[in-house]
């Protein structure tokens, strides 16, 4: 495994091509076939400021979110935590998919816990990207509203994110229509 990171921290340094993308996800998925390989990778990798780093590791975060897994949760939120301000369309997306998989799979906190402190203002960050960023935003929310997890958030929290869905609601777009009306509920009752 040593000579796999060295060689990743030799590729983060390098400027980004086709050929180097590629490099990065092959090693990353050499090492995250398992969980202390993923939590390496997490710790390694997580603050890295090359976006390829963290897209590659969102995505096989997301991958592994597809099993039900309470360890992946706690790398996906770590991971969360450390990029929620960053730009990288592909890598907000993979999270958003990757918190998708968790609640689908019920392998996040329940109703008698608090959310991930990071959750709410990684969304918040989400809604006001790009409209692919905001729908998935938007989609981890409506399965949070069906699966009774909106209420773990604070008052205020659900106001922001009522307020923000609200502007998005008015822009009229046909891909953030779809994916609100799942919510038209909570923006009628909040």
């Amino acid at each position: 495994m040593s000579a796999i990171l060295e060689r990743l921290d030799k590729l983060e340094a390098l400027e980004r091509d086709r050929k180097t993308d590629t490099e990065v996800l092959n090693l990353m998925e050499e090492i995250g076939s398992s969980i202390s390989g993923l939590r390496t990778l997490v710790v390694r990798y997580g603050s890295s400021q090359n976006p390829i780093m963290i897209r590659s590791l969102s995505f096989l975060l997301s991958v592994a979110s597809s099993s039900p897994n309470p360890e992946i949760s706690s790398l996906l939120f770590s991971l969360v935590e450390q990029i929620h301000c960053k730009n990288d369309e592909s890598s907000l997306i993979n999270c958003l998919t990757a918190i998708q998989r968790q609640l689908i799979n019920e392998i996040s906190w329940n109703s008698t816990q608090n959310p991930p402190r990071c959750l709410h203002p990684f969304l918040m960050h989400c809604l006001k990207q790009s409209i692919p960023v905001q729908s998935g935003a938007i989609a981890v929310i409506a399965k949070m509203h069906e699966n009774n997890l909106l209420e773990t958030f604070k008052a205020d929290q659900i106001a922001l994110i009522h307020c923000k869905l609200t502007e998005l609601l008015a822009l009229h777009d046909e891909l953030l229509d779809m994916e609100l009306e799942g919510l038209q509920e909570f923006l009628m009752y909040s």
